[in-house]
């Protein structure tokens, strides 16, 4: 386990959870392959602006960023 995965992990309350997740998105582009790159806020902010074209706000709940920005990513991993 990574140690912001330990972090994660012994956080006792939502707003210790949710710091955690902040600071993972703040993570640097990671290179997937030559061609390919991968950033967590980079993802979310994709998704905040397809919500936006689809309904206009661009405000997500905790669930659907546990739904559509934790379990989701820009690339196929093969």
């Amino acid at each position: 386990m990574t140690p912001s995965g330990m972090l994660f992990y012994k956080a006792s309350n939502k707003a210790m959870q949710q710091e955690c997740f902040l600071r993972g998105l703040m993570v640097p582009m990671e290179q997937i392959d030559k061609d390919t790159a991968f950033s967590p806020l980079l993802w979310t902010l994709q998704i905040m602006l397809k919500l936006y074209d689809i309904v206009r706000d661009y405000r997500i709940n905790f669930i659907e960023f546990a739904i559509c920005v934790q379990t989701t990513t820009n690339f196929k991993i093969c």
